[in-house]
């Protein structure tokens, strides 16, 4: 089946090159099947080039960190360079949809990199990330591999306002920034975390939010809550939650008290809005944290193209930031494209009919031809 719909997208898409480089156009077409297949085209896999990927590691403050590095086979010259940071996750640079990713933008003749944030991958919103992050970009522009000023940032999820934030910094110029579901007012992501519940002018979202969200909430600000019991046990069990140990929550949940477990129950059930209480309580002493890496305060300091992708169906962050994010934009006259995909979610694709399929792969081909121009 995705042979046959990757063969049918090729046709369609051919009709509609006019002038462009019939090599680029091959290139941005392989990229949107295996991005929008979930990299599942053994087609792609056959006709594209080989990619080498590079497990090794970088120094930060003396502390060696985990790095993936993604380039097309045999390329020892300087080439354009990504720099893929992934979101608040365990699975950290481990995550299946954003090696997809980085593989798909080697095989665009970019190098790409993909570093560990430790704590991140720790699923902590700590202040510690944003300076790694801009330290990292500086280790990169002094490769002899990589053109130092044809730099794309990658912020996925809930890294990519905090790339935002750091492409404003003047020491820091890449060509452009990628924000995959990310956020553009945090305040309003944090509060869909508990009720499920977004808009856009005249777009309403109501839906049950991810599991996962809620309690990585509550994973780092249990701390500014007064709660009447010990946190201990609490702060165990959600974080075992979190990582997705289901028998060691369990264990621990048994050694709470009733109210204590009264509270998990609030904690882990998607559903349950009486919690919002507890992000009420918290809110007024997390705004200032929360305010500094939310791009809807510092929206007239980007100067670099944004790119804007996301998920129609992200029940994470609610596409409606996208939509934000990008009239913000419009209304402060900064370049931008924008991408809201109908067949995915946060960071994986859903069932989708041929029609739709060739929609999207139209809608992406524009983006990536708009973004290749960035990094020529």
């Amino acid at each position: 089946m995705n042979v046959f719909l990757s063969f049918l997208a090729i046709l369609f898409l051919i009709g509609m090159i006019k002038h462009r480089s019939v090599i680029r156009t091959c290139r941005l077409l392989m990229f949107g099947i295996s991005i929008l297949t979930d990299g599942r085209s053994r087609f792609i896999n056959y006709l594209t080039p080989g990619i080498d990927c590079l497990d090794t590691t970088y120094s930060d403050n003396s502390n060696d960190q985990a790095l993936r590095i993604y380039q097309p086979r045999n390329r020892s010259k300087p080439l354009p360079a990504a720099i893929i940071y992934h979101g608040a996750s365990p699975k950290g640079l481990n995550h299946s949809a954003m090696n997809l990713l980085a593989r798909n933008l080697a095989r665009l003749g970019i190098r790409v990199f993909l570093p560990e944030l430790p704590k991140l991958q720790e699923l902590y919103f700590s202040p510690e990330t944003y300076p790694r992050i801009k330290r990292f970009y500086h280790q990169v522009i002094e490769r002899p591999d990589v053109l130092s000023d044809k730099i794309l940032l990658v912020g996925v999820s809930f890294s990519g306002g905090v790339v935002v934030k750091a492409s404003t910094e003047p020491d820091i110029n890449p060509a452009g920034v990628i924000s995959f579901g990310s956020y553009f007012n945090l305040s309003e992501t944090l509060r869909f975390f508990f009720t499920g519940l977004a808009e856009f002018e005249d777009i309403r979202i109501d839906m049950v939010p991810h599991e996962y969200t809620k309690a990585v909430w509550f994973w780092n600000y249990l701390n500014q809550l007064e709660l009447p019991f010990e946190i201990e046990h609490v702060c165990q069990c959600i974080g075992h939650f979190i990582r997705d140990e289901r028998k060691l929550v369990e264990k621990v949940f048994l050694e709470c008290s009733q109210p204590q477990r009264d509270f998990l129950k609030q904690v882990f059930d998607p559903r349950d809005r009486t919690s919002i209480a507890y992000l009420n309580q918290a809110e007024t002493r997390i705004q200032p944290m929360v305010d500094e890496i939310s791009p809807h305060k510092f929206i007239d300091q980007i100067k670099v193209p944004l790119f804007i992708v996301h998920g129609i169906q992200d029940n994470m962050v609610p596409y409606t930031q996208a939509l934000a994010l990008g009239n913000a934009l419009t209304q402060a006259g900064k370049t931008h494209y924008q991408y809201i995909m109908r067949i995915y979610a946060h960071t994986e694709t859903t069932k989708s009919s041929l029609s739709e399929f060739v929609s999207e792969m139209r809608a992406l081909f524009k983006l990536l031809n708009n973004l290749l121009k960035v990094l020529e």
